[in-house]
């Protein structure tokens, strides 16, 4: 955690006070709860600054802090944020949102889930983990001392599934950090907010049915969000059809909605070509995987892009998007298809399938 300040008092009626508080506890308490409380309130004010300096994230960089100040800026009740595999996405929008959004507001009730309810309740471990003091390097329990958030277990909730903290002030039937996997039920709870990390992954993107169970499984667990709440999507792309690229395909059916794509080449805040190289992904190590992996799955993985540009027979930057109002009246659209007999060998013509709008002049 970081080192406490020097005392400094910007009124005479704080200095007023803090004089009330050491003669209440003595001066080496009142110095430490003095400092503690202003430290507080300066990580509830700055995102980044709680990740670095009380959960020990010091390898941050340009890029992550970025993302805390998209996560504390962006008002869109529904966020999906999507980067390339080991770039910290997890540890800052998962572990360090819930703990951040619960020190600002200890009321709260956060459903965390992902594609499988062992994974969604290994992200609440590591938030125990930092509750309790066992994470190296990190400060969040000295930052709780008069009140640490641990309960008693068996008095209040406290187990691999779900936690409630100590800190709560309101009576409530669901928990402070919720767990939850495709396959879970969590009918007739509520919660503020709903955190998916890694609903998408390489088990459930094989077949239509799949793509379509966790589209499903999304829609109906936004029935579990009060109103005025917030959602939160973290993860990485792993097929053309799947639930993120749904998502951003059609943000006129989430109004609220705001994304915050980056990728392991290029895309940097910075102007660098390799934007999370100090933490592990570097030229050479992106090489090898595109090598090993072949280009789909590193362009999903990596690039955030589901099909690479080199394998596209149209390249996804080549298109032209425009809302379905600013289409010109009058227009008479189209569809044809020109068929092909089924091939008899490898080798053949595609058939081609267009579409165009044609005015009365046509």
């Amino acid at each position: 955690m970081a080192d406490l300040q020097p005392l400094a008092f910007t009124s005479t009626d704080e200095r007023a006070k803090y004089a009330e508080l050491e003669a209440a506890v003595g001066p080496d308490a009142a110095r430490v709860d003095w400092l503690t409380a202003k430290l507080t309130i300066r990580c509830k004010q700055d995102f980044a600054f709680f990740c670095r300096n009380i959960l020990g994230y010091a390898q941050m960089l340009p890029e992550h802090d970025a993302l805390c100040r998209w996560f504390q800026d962006q008002p869109s009740a529904m966020k999906l944020v999507l980067m390339p595999r080991y770039s910290f996405k997890s540890s800052i929008g998962t572990i360090g949102y819930t703990l951040w959004t619960l020190l600002r507001n200890p009321n709260d009730r956060i459903l965390i889930y992902s594609d499988t309810a062992e994974k969604a309740q290994g992200f609440l471990l590591e938030i125990k983990n930092h509750l309790l003091g066992g994470v190296a390097g990190q400060g969040f329990r000295q930052l709780t001392h008069a009140q640490p958030w641990e309960v008693d277990p068996q008095q209040q909730t406290w187990n691999q599934e779900a936690i409630v903290i100590a800190a709560r002030t309101h009576a409530q039937r669901e928990p402070s950090v919720d767990t939850a996997g495709v396959e879970t039920s969590r009918v007739g709870m509520h919660y503020d907010r709903l955190l998916f990390d890694d609903l998408v992954s390489d088990k459930n993107v094989t077949t239509p049915e799949q793509l379509d169970k966790v589209a499903a499984c999304f829609q109906k667990a936004l029935s579990l969000l009060k109103p005025g709440g917030e959602v939160v999507l973290i993860g990485t792309r792993w097929h053309f059809g799947d639930l993120y690229g749904q998502l951003l395909s059609r943000p006129d059916k989430y109004p609220n909605f705001a994304s915050y794509v980056r990728q392991a080449e290029g895309d940097a805040t910075d102007g660098t070509r390799y934007p999370f190289e100090a933490i592990g992904l570097t030229r050479a190590f992106l090489a090898q995987q595109r090598a090993i992996q072949g280009d789909y799955v590193y362009s999903c993985l990596y690039q955030n892009e589901p099909v690479s540009d080199q394998d596209a027979t149209f390249r996804l930057r080549d298109f032209a998007w425009y809302p379905p109002k600013a289409l010109p009246d009058g227009l008479f659209i189209t569809c044809c298809l020109d068929p092909i007999p089924p091939h008899e060998r490898t080798q053949g013509d595609d058939a081609a399938l267009t579409v165009c709008g044609t005015d009365a002049e046509l």
